[in-house]
């Protein structure tokens, strides 16, 4: 199991870090961004795996690697450690806000998603209505692509993402 959550990890960062989604796709290329970009697919990751009783297990160690990774990058960045605890809680509740917005979002249809990626994911960037729609359309490119991606690679630690928006061409 940890050998597929550490492949699957690294699979959600090595996407987030996709430099188009910074210089094309306009996501601030700073910490907050690659978090928020980090936050996305690992959403993506357990938006797919949700509803699997098979994968709960694998969820909620995939979880843990994303809260562990937070640790570390906020000790990276230079909190000090009796700020460290505090600061890995807000974002933790950030992440899962994240999930549950992402999720709403999906349901709710592609304008309503628009608005939570251009409240979080761009946060003060301000992204063009290209932009935003570019990445609406990955997102849902992305989940349907997951649900068609079987459990068991994904229970390896396999999983294959798409190109960064409108890349592909």
């Amino acid at each position: 199991l940890a050998e597929s959550v550490r492949r699957l990890y690294a699979a959600i960062v090595g996407q987030s870090r996709m430099p188009a989604f910074y210089a094309r796709w306009g996501v601030p290329d700073t910490p907050t961004g690659r978090f928020e970009m980090m936050a996305l697919h690992g959403f993506l990751i357990l938006h797919r795996l949700k509803g699997e009783s098979k994968a709960i297990e694998l969820g909620q160690a995939f979880s843990e690697a994303i809260v562990s990774d937070i640790d570390r990058n906020v000790r990276e960045l230079g909190t000090g450690d009796l700020r460290v605890g505090t600061e890995v809680r807000h974002l933790t509740q950030v992440l899962y806000g994240r999930f549950a917005e992402y999720d709403e979002g999906l349901e709710t249809g592609a304008a309503a998603l628009g608005e939570v990626l251009a409240c979080n994911l761009y946060a003060k960037a301000a992204p063009t209505p290209e932009q935003n729609s570019a990445m609406v359309a990955y997102i849902r490119r992305e989940v349907a692509s997951l649900a068609g991606q079987p459990l068991a690679e994904l229970s390896r630690g396999e999983v294959s993402f798409g190109p960064a928006p409108l890349e592909a061409a």
